[in-house]
């Protein structure tokens, strides 16, 4: 994953605590990166957010498409229990099923 252009180049959505960019990678499948930010508290603290987040994320591997690099911030002060973050990573990534640019056209040579 080329993080650099995914920050450069990525699609942003937002809401209250974390951040989402987006962008198409040319693949057959998507890649995510989580990354709490720097004053997120202590490693154990950056680690259960990350555990977190990768288990929402399992779950709604379907909202997440494919053919994307995924970048997730997530910043402190917003809670940590599982069911606030499911709320708020489920918006975000349901997000990128109705954007747009993201969301790749069927075509009939497709079919």
């Amino acid at each position: 994953m080329d993080i650099k252009a995914l920050f450069a180049e990525g699609i942003r959505f937002s809401t209250s605590g974390a951040k989402l960019v987006v962008r198409k990678n040319g693949l057959g499948y998507s890649r995510v990166l989580i990354s709490p930010a720097r004053k997120f508290g202590t490693s154990v603290a950056r680690n259960h957010i990350r555990r977190i987040c990768k288990e929402i994320i399992r779950l709604d591997k379907p909202l997440l498409g494919k053919g994307l690099d995924v970048g997730i911030i997530v910043f402190p002060g917003y809670g940590d229990s599982y069911e606030v973050w499911e709320e708020r990573l489920h918006k975000l990534l349901s997000r990128i099923s109705t954007d747009d640019r993201l969301v790749q056209k069927s075509t009939s040579e497709e079919i």
